[in-house]
């Protein structure tokens, strides 16, 4: 069985943005001791390194949480959270990354 997971730095901006996405769930859920895995990782400059157990069940837990977040916004909702990040009178919500 796999314990261990290391995503290494790539130049596609969209893998890059979901291995610090991946982090920063990690990190919330470790700090919220909200998860019943014990898990250890690391970022370093050139990956994040991930070792579980449980290391699947870890990963689609983690996953499902991240995909909450976005997919379960009614799109209603979601049109005005776009208006409002990108709308320059928002001054409350930082602009997206260009």
């Amino acid at each position: 069985m796999i314990t261990e997971i290391e995503f290494k730095r790539t130049s596609n901006i969209f893998i890059k943005a979901g291995i610090i996405a991946l982090y920063q769930y990690l990190k919330i859920f470790k700090e919220d001791n909200s998860l019943d895995y014990d898990y250890s990782y690391f970022l370093d400059k050139d990956s994040l390194h991930v070792k579980c157990e449980n290391l699947f069940s870890l990963l689609e837990d983690i996953y499902y949480y991240m995909g909450r977040e976005i997919y379960d916004t009614s799109g209603k909702k979601r049109g005005r959270l776009l208006i409002n990040i990108t709308s320059p009178k928002s001054h409350s919500v930082l602009p997206p990354f260009l």
